[in-house]
């Protein structure tokens, strides 16, 4: 019989299946090809120590420093046997050298050639590509003391942290959620700025790889000027237009006052998803030639006619007064008054409400001398003119003409031919924008780096390129799962006995959190009471769940 200190239970979480999705990305060995460095007089490579921040980081077992007790000398057997690797070599030291080695090369290139990788090794195509930005919020102290446009600083904050510096990281993901593309900014760098350079720079390196017919999707900022449009010019793209371009506001008006919608429908399963209705027209903007699609969302009507209701009240609040400072005023003659009365009804109607009103005459008394009057003074009688003005009501049908307009927005898209693209598909592949914004969500909270990872803004550099790689390996988890569940009519049962096709990577990493290993002399084993839903759950990632007890 063994004795109880001869069996360890080692809480394996989701260990295993992020380092085999970091294996078939080959993150070690496309770094190592990379950076310069020298194998005979290095006791750790720097492609395993980028891999192992990769793992790490989506492990969350730690904060990201003292990583020597992050990686036991039992995981390091177990998983990179063939590598002779000892605890005591990876201190933090190791990594921020790796940092610095990776940060001298082209690590936007590295992430997208691993990305590429991906693809492939997964029979995807390449066919649309969102981009996006968010900001990684930032703790610790470091030396500003490299050049260049990259700066940790304060910005505008995605992440909701304001108190805190931040970098951006610009991400594009194509068709399937899967990130192709990524890219490190200072903290304050413009969205206008990034999304049209870095789709020019994105179609160019596509087309080396063999992808030609790409089509880009971005928010606003995509064509925030016409020097944006410019540097867009000869590629397929789908955008929202701002609405500080005048040609919005004027389709609009056309969309409406044609009657020219027709119904779009629903661009989710759930009952309560928007409606859609779209308009489209083809017009010239600067002297290029555009499709533009009217969109009304019934979601945004909703929630604009709770905004308008707000406004109705405040504007007829601020309307009434005005209307009580100009009754008490008194005008030596009626032209005056009726000249005031008329530019406060102007004001009142533009302002969208109906009103009436007319001037009144008003006679009283004054003494020449001061005091009470005696009974036989009759005094001069003076006459006033005071303006009048009754306002009856918001204008409904202004009101409702305005609610339908603000419900709107305009998509602007280069492809012209209706027929290789119609506009409910230029809509529909606007509305999986959202796909970034999704990858996105789970790097949301800060990371507290230590203070040997954060004493050079470069490495905190390099750490962002590793930050993409963490996405890139969460997007391919998430995608494996969730095309597992399609293929076999399965689901993952959420609290609430509610079933859940599209589980995020969050919830995917919830069910992981507890994979309980008995290591014993003999071997690996699960406990016999293991619960069956974390078996399911290494199933639908694509792998057998003897990956946790033999590697």
């Amino acid at each position: 019989m063994l004795l109880n200190q001869q069996i360890t239970a080692v809480n394996m979480s989701n260990l295993p299946i992020i380092y085999k999705l970091c294996r078939m990305a080959k993150i070690m060995e496309t770094v190592n090809a990379e950076v310069n460095w020298r194998p005979d007089n290095t006791k750790v490579s720097p492609g395993f120590l980028i891999e192992s921040l990769v793992i790490s980081t989506l492990s969350c077992r730690k904060p990201l420093w003292k990583m020597h007790e992050f990686w036991t000398q039992d995981d390091l057997d177990f998983f990179y046997p063939e590598l002779g690797l000892e605890e005591k070599w990876l201190s933090d030291d190791a990594y921020a050298r790796a940092l610095d080695k990776f940060s001298d090369i082209k690590m936007g290139h590295l992430v997208s050639k691993i990305s590429m990788e991906m693809l492939k090794m997964h029979d995807l195509s390449l066919e649309s590509v969102h981009l996006d930005t968010t900001s990684k919020s930032v703790q610790g102290v470091y030396e500003d003391d490299a050049e260049g446009s990259f700066d940790i600083t304060y910005g505008y904050s995605k992440d909701k942290r304001p108190d805190l510096k931040q970098y951006k990281i610009g991400c594009a993901v194509q068709q399937n959620g899967l990130v192709v593309m990524g890219d490190i900014m200072a903290g304050n760098h413009s969205d206008n700025q990034w999304n049209p350079s870095a789709i020019k720079s994105m179609s160019s390196f596509f087309e080396g790889k063999g992808y030609r017919e790409v089509t880009f999707i971005g928010d606003s900022a995509t064509v925030a000027s016409y020097e944006s449009l410019k540097q867009l010019a000869g590629l397929k793209f789908i955008s929202r237009l701002p609405e500080t371009f005048g040609i919005a506001e004027e389709l609009k008006r056309e969309a409406f006052g044609k009657n020219s919608f027709v119904s779009a429908g629903k661009m989710a399963a759930k009952e309560t998803s928007a409606n859609y209705q779209v308009a489209g027209f083809v017009r010239e903007l600067d002297g290029n030639t555009y499709r533009f699609i009217v969109v009304h969302s019934s979601a945004l009507e909703t929630r604009k006619e709770n905004t308008q209701k707000r406004s109705i009240e405040k504007a007829l609040t601020s309307m009434t007064k005005k209307t009580a400072k100009l009754e008490k005023e008194a005008f030596a003659c009626e032209p005056d008054a009726l000249g005031a009365l008329q530019t406060l009804m102007r004001e009142v109607e533009s302002a969208g409400f109906k009103c009436g009103g007319h001037v009144e005459t008003r006679q009283s008394k004054s003494y020449s001398k001061r005091g009470r009057p005696k009974q036989t003074d009759e005094g001069s009688v003076e006459v006033t003119y005071h303006a009048i003005l009754e306002i009856s009501g918001p204008d409904d049908a202004l009101y409702q003409q305005k609610l339908k307009e603000d419900s709107t927005f305009v998509l602007i898209t280069s492809m012209l031919d209706e027929k290789v693209i119609s506009d409910i598909d230029v809509l529909r592949e606007y509305k999986h924008q959202n796909s970034v914004e999704e990858a996105f969500r789970f790097l949301k909270s800060p990371v507290y780096l230590g203070q040997t990872l954060l004493n050079r803004k470069e490495r905190v550099e390099a750490m962002g390129y590793v930050f993409i790689l963490v996405l890139m390996v969460a997007c391919y988890l998430q995608f494996r799962v969730r095309k597992a569940l399609e293929e076999k009519n399965e689901y993952v049962l959420d609290p609430g006995n509610k079933k859940n096709t599209r589980p995020s990577v969050k919830r995917i990493f919830e069910i992981l959190e507890d994979v309980l290993v008995m290591i014993t002399p003999q071997g690996r084993y699960f406990p016999a009471n293991i619960n069956p839903r974390i078996l399911k759950m290494i199933e639908w990632t694509g792998f057998d769940p003897r990956i946790y007890l033999d590697n």
